[in-house]
């Protein structure tokens, strides 16, 4: 398997796309000094799965993971010294691993006590990681681990039910994350320590996912499935309250939605006419709703911003289907194709 275990509602939408959807995204990038400004992405280019990095501008290719097991979902620490992913095993499930920033020290966090190990997240303080796991009990808890190995333990703890997709606050002192029920899916908080769970949407009738908090961690952007079952962005106050639809498409999809560093704009992936899917932003007010790619036959998905956020890079795809990384600036002109392999797909990037 690769490109993460995702949840109900996403497999859904992968299956009827034939692309797959990255569900959510790492940690801040706000503290520590950052190594590099390199761009990760995985790449099939030498026959598995695997971890490289670019420079935004196409130089510096190298590569960080050389397993022939699929490696997924790679995710930078806050200072960029370190990568997070999952590694698949043959029989489909995973492990979380971490890697230096030059491909050594990898290390298997998870390892034999966890039937599965998936989606990896940082701590804002890059010392600890959020992940999705089932240690053999047939049931997800959200568990967290130091970056060496060390300090495991059961964040969520809910045998009968199912967690999944965290995301620290960016003050590291909450954790929002995805649980599953029977007929909805609704997004949560828990406090680091485990303490006072919260279920933020409390939306029975509608599938919740892919929370993201905002950069100031006053808000959080996630996608909300209709009553048409297609999925709209939408963003509430990081106590639940103010809840509201930004885009409101009732019969397309909307994608991986992304902060902008100041907080102001959300970029994502926005269903087309004719199932094609371009990159949008919007203000987080809901005005000045702006197609960057606009190209009807063609893909793009899987925006994430620069640091700066004077660039955006994601996945575009051409009329085989082949994808290949691309960066644009901020305001979607001069879009360049920084990796250009006709015969292997590049995407999601963690930048």
């Amino acid at each position: 398997m690769i490109y993460g275990r995702l949840s109900a509602a996403c497999l859904a939408v992968a299956i009827l796309s034939s692309h797959i959807v990255s569900c959510g995204g790492g940690g801040d990038r706000s503290k520590g000094t950052p190594a590099s400004t390199d761009i990760l992405f995985l790449t099939n280019r030498d026959g598995d799965w695997e971890i490289y990095k670019i420079n935004p501008d196409g130089s510096g290719l190298g590569r960080l993971t050389q397993d022939p097991l699929d490696d997924d979902y790679c995710v930078w620490s806050p200072n960029k010294a370190q990568v997070a992913f999952t590694r698949w095993d043959f029989s489909g499930y995973g492990d979380i691993y971490v890697v230096n920033s030059d491909g050594t020290n990898e290390l298997n966090l998870t390892g034999v006590l966890f039937q599965d190990a998936i989606f990896p997240a940082w701590s804002p303080d890059g010392t600890k990681l959020a992940f999705e796991g089932d240690d053999g009990t047939l049931n997800t808890d959200i568990w967290v681990i130091n970056s060496d190995g060390t300090g495991l333990r059961n964040l969520t703890n809910t045998p009968a039910e199912n967690e999944y997709e965290p995301a620290w606050s960016p003050d590291g002192s909450r954790v929002a994350f995805l649980k599953g029920g029977a007929f909805d899916d609704e997004i949560w908080v828990i406090n680091s320590d485990g303490t006072n769970p919260l279920n933020l949407t409390n939306n029975p009738s509608a599938f919740e996912s892919q929370p993201a908090w905002s950069p100031d961690g006053s808000k959080i952007v996630y996608l909300r499935k209709n009553t048409s079952f297609f999925e709209d962005v939408g963003v509430m106050d990081s106590d639940g309250t103010n809840q509201r639809n930004l885009t409101n498409t009732p019969s397309l999809d909307e994608r991986d939605p992304k902060w902008s560093p100041d907080g102001s704009k959300i970029a994502f992936s926005a269903e087309m006419a004719g199932f094609v899917f371009d990159i949008q932003v919007i203000n987080l007010d809901g005005t000045n709703l702006v197609n960057l790619t606009n190209t009807p036959n063609l893909d793009e998905e899987w925006p994430v911003w620069s640091a700066s956020g004077n660039q955006i890079a994601f996945a575009g795809y051409d009329a085989f289907f082949q994808s290949d990384l691309y960066v644009m600036e901020a305001d979607g002109t001069n879009p360049r194709n920084i990796t250009n392999t006709p015969s292997s797909d590049e995407f999601l990037p963690d930048w």
